[in-house]
This record gives C-alpha cells, structure tokens and sequence, in this order.
C-alpha cells in the first residue's frame, strides 16, 4: 500500500480518494484521474493508456513467442514461472 495525503494536515492514512494526491516516489499524475466508473470503458480507455504509456514508456512483453498461439501458450506458462524459464523451456514445446 502506498503513502496517501489528504488536504487536511492530521489525516490518518487510508485509502485514496477522488482529492487524494499520491506521494509515492515514482508518481507521475499531480492531479487524480476522476473515478466515473458509470463512464462507458471506450470513454476511460484512451486517458488509461496514456497514462500508461507515459508511466512505462520502454514496456514490452519478455517473452520470446513466433504466433499468437505461441504468446498465449508462453503467457499462460508465465503465470506460473518466471519470464527467463519460460523463454528457457518454450523453443523446444514449439517446434
């Protein structure tokens, strides 16, 4: 859990909320993105993403994979193995 500050001085620490700022050290959005859960996800969809890509400019996937298929296969393995195994082991479960 991250540390939160409210706008009153003596608040305890809880929670963020829609006038929360966050302090955490690598926190990129001064202001909080209003939270309208009612919003239609093609409506929030592409403030996410730019935040996103903002926040991790340099994200790609680890995993090595040749198809689609492969991806998922590789993915699915991931979940329950490191990225580095999975590369390890997956040239041969794809030939």
């Amino acid at each position: 859990m991250g540390r939160y500050r409210t706008d009153e001085p003596n608040s305890p620490t809880e929670q963020p909320d829609r006038t929360t700022v966050c302090l955490e050290p690598n926190a990129i959005y001064p202001s909080p993105m209003p939270v309208d859960r009612a919003a239609p996800a093609a409506k929030r969809t592409p403030e996410i993403l730019k935040r996103l890509k903002k926040a991790y400019p340099q994200a790609g996937i680890a995993l090595v994979y040749g198809t689609p298929l492969e991806c998922v296969v590789a993915v699915i393995l991931s979940a329950q193995s490191t990225d580095a195994r999975v590369n390890l082991v997956t040239p041969g479960l794809f030939q």
